[in-house]
This record gives structure tokens, C-alpha cells and sequence, in this order.
């Protein structure tokens, strides 16, 4: 079982589908490489496959795309580098709380979609070493739920090379 546990965004996932930043690109494909070699473990919730519905120029053009399809259901797969976690009564009320939290504080500051407060209250429960997401906002709460959060940044990324 790999030591390392990493709980994604969908924001992340959406950044692999869609391949708009190169460098991004790299460091999520690396990582998703590591995991298929079992080097280490990438979670995320089952909500994730709900969010992740369509690459961004299936959305642009209404049309859908089997080729994309197939790309994001690559990942979910038995025996793929993701694993979901599903969305119980104890998850739910710990995103709750967390949504709850930031009331009396600032709230536009600490403002939390519901879908947000799923996913850091699913990574705290599956005890994740770290949260990957592109999202600035989440920084505050890295000491609310006790787990580093971040952009990817994989040990080995994946050079690429333009002809």
C-alpha cells in the first residue's frame, strides 16, 4: 500500500481533461503515473464524478465527445490510478460544520460552497497527507481540517517537449 495519500479537487481533474496549462499538465499526468504504480494514492469523492461531466470544449460547443468520455471515465475505473470515496452521513455533517464555521467570521472571506466543504471534509476524514486544488481560497482552511492544501506538484514530473 503506497505511504503517500493525496485527496484531488475536481478542480484538478478538470485541469488533466481539459490539458489548457502545459505545465500543470505535466505535474498531474506525473502524479497519476506514480499512482498507477502504486507509488502512491489518489482520492477524491465520489461527488468528483459528478463534477467532472465534460472537457471544456464539449462545453463550448454543446456537443459531446466520446474520446473525452472515455478519458475522464479512465480515471474512476476499477483498478484505476483514483480512488472514490463515497459521501456518508459523518462526511456530510463535518461539511456542515465547516460551511457553518465561517458565519461568524468574514463571510465573504470564508464563504464555502457546499460541494467544497464535501470535499475537505472527505479528505480529513480519509486522513490525506495532502489537498490538491487550484482553488486559492482553500489555504485558510489547512489548519481547520490539519492537512497541508496545494497545488500538484508531483517528485517526478514529466518533461515535455515541443517539435
Amino acid at each position: 500500500m503506497p505511504d503517500l495519500r493525496l485527496y484531488w479537487d475536481s478542480c484538478v481533474f478538470l485541469e488533466y481533461i481539459n490539458g489548457d496549462d502545459q505545465t500543470r499538465l505535466q505535474e498531474i499526468s506525473a502524479i497519476l503515473e506514480d499512482a498507477e504504480k502504486n507509488k502512491l494514492r489518489i482520492m477524491t469523492s465520489t461527488l468528483t464524478v459528478a463534477e467532472v461531466a465534460f472537457a471544456r470544449y464539449e462545453q463550448a460547443g454543446a456537443a459531446l465527445d466520446p474520446v473525452a468520455q472515455a478519458k475522464i471515465d479512465a480515471l474512476w475505473a476499477m483498478g484505476g490510478p483514483v480512488r472514490l470515496a463515497d459521501v456518508t452521513p459523518l462526511v456530510a455533517e463535518a461539511g456542515r460544520d465547516l460551511i457553518r464555521l465561517g458565519l461568524p467570521k468574514q463571510p465573504d472571506q470564508w464563504r464555502l460552497k457546499p460541494a467544497d466543504a464535501m470535499h475537505l471534509a472527505t479528505a480529513k476524514s480519509l486522513q490525506a497527507d495532502t489537498v490538491h486544488t487550484y482553488d486559492p481560497k482553500w489555504a485558510k482552511y489547512e489548519t481547520i481540517i490539519g492537512i497541508p492544501i496545494g497545488e500538484p506538484m508531483s517528485a517526478n514530473p514529466q518533461l515535455g517537449f515541443s517539435t
